[in-house]
């Protein structure tokens, strides 16, 4: 079943100055800063994962633009919609592809493993109409690139609500300065509507693991497989827009420890073949243990904006927080200015979110709840509005999940 929610996306931009081949640092990790942008684009509204969705609909935004020569190569774009609690939306990541290299802006996604770019020849939209094009001029086909080839095998992604279909091709892509050739990846005939919401992305990097993406190998994969990356691990700072800090990093290969403080951190065995389940302990609010029902599992899902909890407990939680109210459409408003502890354990340490991420306000008045029910039983999705409060690693060699508090 189809269900609404936001899509959080990760964008490393690369600019031509830096790629150039570069030799990996001798810790054989690739790591690239973050930096928040914001930007006038509604922001997408549909489910782009296997995971769920958040059971309401969310409005377009208006939103302050930060300027592009902001230093740095990397960066995360924040859509603000017209509510003031809605923040932290969307990260975008641009790569470069093809024989001359051109600037492609991807979806950056712990919640999926294919990795896919829009065609320029032959798109359609399964709602009718290819108004991709107007959309975003942004596409790859043979003749732009040289080293562009099309193996003619097809592929074909389900998500949530969407999906995407074409031909594996093999080409040229350049990452945080590092060049990998012939990686292959998906090139897009075919989008449904929901990839054409109004956004910055020309398509979709899936970090999760190798089985569920059709047959290719991770990016990640193909950087270790290379010897450019020492282990197949991806790490996340991700920044908060509320701090005005450019504190957020993405690491390829290892985990940064001046990030997190090394005493917390904790490694869990993730308990599936493709997404990144871990399970769930203690769930608790200012130190009182909250009654949940059944066994549980987490979804740690960089591409999922809130923290999604099965129906039967999103009551018992928010009974919880102090100010809590529930609204006609079964989500909740809580006080702007919540100081309220909401913490997980994991392998018996706590990681509490940052009060300011349940509501990611500073507003007065009442806000609306980050934390909105998903439509999986005994399934939590830990998105951003966790995530953000924690250092995240996935290792796809291991299938372990790492966590710690960020310094």
């Amino acid at each position: 079943m189809t269900r609404t929610r936001l899509v959080a996306t990760l964008i490393l931009s690369i600019s031509f100055a830096d790629a150039g081949p570069i030799e990996p640092k001798p810790s054989g990790m690739i790591t690239l800063p973050v930096r928040r942008v914001e930007k006038n684009q509604p922001i997408a509204r549909q489910l782009r994962h296997r995971a769920v969705g958040v059971s309401t609909a969310l409005a377009p935004n208006s939103a302050e633009v930060f300027p592009e020569s902001a230093p740095c190569c990397v960066f995360a774009h924040y859509i603000l919609t017209n509510f003031s609690d809605e923040g932290d939306n969307q990260y975008l990541t641009t790569v470069q592809i093809g024989t001359p290299p051109r600037n492609f802006s991807i979806i950056l996604d712990s919640g999926s493993s294919f990795f896919w770019v829009e065609s320029a020849e032959e798109c359609n939209v399964n709602s009718g109409g290819c108004v991709g094009k107007q959309r975003n001029p942004t596409f790859l086909s043979g003749p732009q690139s040289s080293s562009f080839v099309n193996t003619l095998r097809p592929w074909n992604e389900e998500y949530g609500s969407g999906s995407a279909s074409g031909d594996i091709v093999t080409d040229k892509v350049v990452l945080g300065g590092i060049h990998i050739n012939n990686l292959s990846f998906g090139l897009a005939h075919e989008i449904s509507a929901e990839f054409l919401e109004p956004t910055l992305a020309n398509g979709l990097m899936g970090l999760a693991k190798a089985g569920s993406s059709n047959g290719v190998a991770t990016a990640v994969q193909t950087l270790k497989e290379s010897r450019l990356i020492s282990a197949t691990i991806t790490s996340y700072r991700l920044p908060r827009s509320l701090d005005h800090i450019n504190n957020g990093e993405v690491t390829f290969g290892g985990l940064d420890h001046n990030k997190f403080d090394n005493s917390t951190l904790v490694t869990l065995n993730a308990t599936n073949d493709d997404l990144w389940f871990v399970p769930l302990g203690q769930v608790s609010v200012n130190g009182a243990t909250v009654s949940v029902s059944g066994s549980r599992k987490a979804l740690m899902d960089t591409g999922t904006t809130f923290l999604l909890v099965p129906s039967t407990d999103i009551d018992a939680l928010h009974a919880n927080i102090p100010g809590a109210k529930k609204t006609g459409s079964g989500s909740y408003t809580i006080p702007c200015s919540t100081n309220a502890s909401v913490a997980f354990e994991f392998a018996g340490k706590s990681f509490a979110i940052n009060p300011e991420d349940l509501t990611n306000s500073r507003a007065t008045g009442d806000c609306r709840s980050r934390i909105a029910v998903g439509s999986q039983a005994n399934q939590w999705t830990l998105g951003d509005t966790f995530l953000k409060s924690v250092y995240f690693s996935t290792n796809a060699d291991d299938n372990t999940i790492s966590l710690a508090r960020p310094v």
